[in-house]
């Protein structure tokens, strides 16, 4: 027979037992939880094609090309066609020349202020019809090698819509080949490893 004592020291038992069961159901619920937040975040420097980078990656220059943030190549601009360099570590690409001056969301970011009317494009074939990289003035010599592989033989510049005037030369040392404003030259060989933009009524550039 079970006494008064015996009942209530079993209830307790069975409380007991119980409030420890709930505490592991709890942690466990927890600690998958905590796993699927983990999930929840993606990977800071990989996609399923191993391309996609985060713009907070120190010291990497990146791409943005159809909706997607990609690691820049020097070789392929991953298959763009037109590049804006919009910061000394960000590249705006497109498919076409046209594609890109229909996008007007493009506002780089610089210290300098801007003073040319548009943007200067150096392209790599005759009549502007190969890959070509957009520059705006920045009021320094703009390293080519950041970019492209250099020296980057210029065949063709696009300055037809710009205000400023430009220089592109090979090394330090080398000779300035001057691009005049609102102008355009579609059958050149230059090779090139450096360019710099400026207003007309700047003097000429440092070592032009």
């Amino acid at each position: 027979m079970q006494t008064g004592g015996d009942a209530v020291h079993g209830r307790c038992g069975q409380s007991g037992a119980q409030g420890v069961e709930q505490r592991v159901l709890l942690l466990a619920l927890a600690v998958v939880g905590f796993g699927f937040a983990l999930n929840a975040f993606p990977a800071s420097a990989d996609s399923t094609d191993g391309s996609a980078v985060t713009s907070g990656d120190s010291g990497k220059i990146v791409q943005y090309y159809h909706g997607k943030t990609l690691a820049w190549n020097k070789d392929t601009w991953n298959g763009a066609n037109t590049c804006i360099v919009t910061s000394p570590t960000e590249v705006h690409c497109y498919d076409s020349p046209e594609e890109e001056k229909a996008d007007s969301s493009i506002k780089p970011a610089s210290a300098q202020g801007y003073n040319c009317s548009a943007i200067s494009y150096i392209v790599d074939a005759p009549g502007y019809s190969g890959h070509g990289l957009g520059f705006q003035d920045w009021g320094y010599w703009q390293n080519l090698d950041q970019w492209v592989q250099v020296p980057w033989t210029v065949r063709s510049w696009d300055n037809i819509h710009d205000s400023c005037k430009g220089y592109l030369r090979w090394g330090t040392g080398g000779s300035c080949h001057y691009i005049a404003p609102y102008t355009g030259q579609t059958d050149i060989d230059v090779p090139s490893t450096q360019i710099f933009l400026q207003k007309p009524s700047n003097p000429p550039a440092s070592g032009c």
